[in-house]
């Protein structure tokens, strides 16, 4: 999670007032990473039930599951907006563009109240 927040933070200083790739570049990593963060933070919840609450033993049988969700939904997401075109220049940085306020939602907005609704059911 702390890598993914790094190169979220570092995504950034890239791109902003570049051409048109740079922008794109911009756009790519903060999606990516913006959305796995908020996946880890999800997987580290869930780890925290089952060690702590289920006292599970087999506590390492979910590794390739978490790296499955924390990975994977942000690679999907990241697709369907480089598949979309949906990435633009905004107002302060390159993201998903403000003629595409329902990929928006969709692609981080809504994970992010997901997984909010998912740790508060969780912990």
């Amino acid at each position: 999670m702390c890598f993914c927040d790094l190169v979220h933070s570092f995504a950034y200083y890239v791109g902003y007032g570049g051409d048109n790739g740079s922008c794109q570049a911009q756009a790519a990593l903060m999606q990516f990473f913006g959305v796995a963060s908020i996946m880890w933070s999800a997987v580290f919840a869930h780890h925290l039930v089952v060690v702590l609450v289920r006292k599970d033993p087999n506590e390492t049988a979910y590794e390739l599951y978490y790296h499955v969700v924390a990975w994977g939904f942000p690679a999907l997401f990241l697709g369907i907006a480089l598949g979309t075109a949906a990435f633009d220049h905004g107002v302060v940085w390159c993201w998903i563009g403000a003629s595409h306020p329902a990929m928006r939602m969709a692609l981080y907005y809504v994970p992010i109240l997901i997984v909010f609704v998912f740790m508060a059911v969780r912990v």
